[in-house]
């Protein structure tokens, strides 16, 4: 068998598709369905053996040989784990060696805030000033206590993110004796507390810290080539088994600007359609964690056997020459039965309940609900949420637009298998084509390909077997969503004050 042929038998398999052991090459999209859609195509993830606990990759850690080292991309409020501390200066100051995550091969890590417990600290170089709780009262019993400097990839003075003051970058060799030549924190991005110990004041522990962190690297199909490329913390796949070309289609779709409502104001703006902030427990298969990464852009990720290399497909409306040059399949190329699968009636999903960390929040979940009007349910339909969360995404704006292509694309569910002749290879999954048949009433109906599998036929000749689910632009109309944040009552003045606060 071909390599890239069992590297495609494989990621079928994966995913709980049977009866591939008589194909000879096999394309299918293979990760980034969302449950909706997944459910449409008869494709859910199949049980699997209880993995090692995942304590979860926002929280603070103790110091465990079982704790494994976070991703992050974008913005991210997050804890770290400790994986270091000592005492020093007469046994009044205690110094603590965080990990925050990997550093990515490229990107631009910077600290924006560090809170401890639920107070924001004020610092002034890498000295904290004063604390305000989350009532904006701010004290300053802590002044000159506590004092907290960032690094990412290594222990050089130049290494360090945080503060950013030239004057104020130090070693970390320079702050715990254990930070040396063995222990240098290579390709992570970590940071070293000191506190002085002050019972009056509470600071007779570390307490609760938060970084609110931030990646450049946050656009979708860079995100993706980095993750899938690494082989320290993602997939490890050779640039030469990617079509590093097919990301170009992502980049320009999730770089388009769209508008959304900001809140408070109720304002049109405009950001990027897509962007990946949060962070990829390494703890999960790099598989599941490709699967969550395409699925916070509305993309698909697929194996081209025709290339041997692994692609990208946004999932987006198809443009009017797209159509067009769409392949089409009648009775004369069709040679098989058309076998036609629907979401019946009490199974048909109308509303989505999308859980996400709300960046305006914390990372704090917040939920958006997305449902299908009332004019557009059939008769009698009655009420079949779907619950679903999207870790890497932490605008709800976007959250809103990804959980609404999901429900669309479910109800839109009609999905159509049959062989064809092997003329029909030349297309990829991903395409849109079209389908002629008067038996079932098709005029050129068009349907996004899925799968494409090459089968022996009943006269021994090779075919083409496509999986295909029902296409229509609907799906993909964009709404304006509000973002998240403190509600503005715009018609009551000065609403914040007093009774009204």
């Amino acid at each position: 068998m071909a390599v890239f042929t069992a590297i495609a038998t494989a990621i079928v398999g994966a995913i709980g598709i049977s009866g591939i052991a008589a194909t000879i090459a096999t394309s299918i999209i293979s990760a980034g369905l969302a449950l909706g859609t997944a459910k449409a195509l008869g494709v859910m993830e199949p049980p699997k053996q209880q993995e090692t606990k995942d304590p979860g990759v926002k929280i603070q850690l103790p110091p465990s040989t079982d704790n494994r080292i976070p991703v992050f991309y974008g913005q991210s409020f997050t804890g770290a784990i400790i994986v270091d501390a000592e005492i020093k200066n007469q046994n009044n100051t205690m110094v603590y060696c965080m990990v925050i995550g990997e550093k990515t091969d490229s990107g631009v890590i910077t600290v924006n805030d560090v809170y401890r417990d639920d107070s924001k600290l004020i610092f002034s170089g890498a000295t904290v000033t004063s604390a305000t709780d989350p009532n904006a009262t701010t004290s300053t019993n802590i002044n000159g206590k506590i004092r907290c400097r960032v690094y990412a990839g290594g222990t050089a003075a130049t290494d360090q993110i945080f503060p950013l003051a030239a004057s104020g970058q130090v070693a970390a060799t320079t702050l715990m004796t254990t930070i040396n030549a063995t222990t240098n924190y290579a390709n992570l991005v970590y940071s070293v507390i000191e506190m002085d110990y002050d019972a009056e004041n509470g600071l007779q522990g570390l307490g609760a810290i938060t970084y609110d962190i931030n990646n450049s690297l946050n656009e979708p199909s860079n995100v993706l080539l980095d993750y899938l490329q690494n082989d320290r913390y993602g997939a490890g796949i050779s640039s030469s088994d990617i079509d590093t070309s097919s990301f170009n289609d992502l980049y320009d779709y999730a770089t388009a600007q769209v508008d959304y409502r900001t809140n408070p104001g109720n304002i049109t703006a405009q950001h990027n359609r897509w962007q990946i902030d949060g962070m990829l427990s390494t703890y999960q298969p790099v598989k599941r964690n490709i699967n969550e990464l395409c699925r916070s852009c509305a993309a698909y990720f697929a194996y081209d056997p025709k290339q041997g290399k692994f692609r990208i497909i946004s999932n987006r409306a198809a443009t009017t020459a797209e159509k067009n040059a769409a392949y089409i399949f009648t009775d004369d190329n069709i040679v098989s039965s058309i076998d036609i699968t629907s979401t019946e009636l009490y199974s048909l999903y109308n509303s989505i309940d999308a859980e996400y960390p709300s960046v305006d929040k914390k990372d704090q979940t917040q939920t958006i609900i997305v449902s299908t009007p009332s004019g557009e349910r059939n008769n009698n339909e009655p009420d079949n949420p779907l619950d679903t969360r999207f870790n890497l995404v932490n605008d709800r704006s976007r959250v809103g637009n990804l959980a609404n292509i999901d429900l669309n694309q479910s109800r839109t569910s009609t999905v159509i298998t049959f062989t064809a002749d092997y003329s029909s290879i030349v297309n990829d999954v991903g395409d849109v084509v079209k389908v002629t048949s008067s038996q079932y009433g098709f005029t050129n109906k068009l349907f996004r390909v899925m799968r494409v599998t090459e089968v022996e036929t009943a006269d021994a000749m090779l075919g083409a077997k496509f999986t295909c689910i029902e296409y229509t632009d609907a799906i993909y109309t964009h709404t304006e969503y509000q973002s998240d944040g403190v509600v503005g009552l715009s018609l009551i003045p000065n609403w914040w004050q007093g009774l009204y606060g």
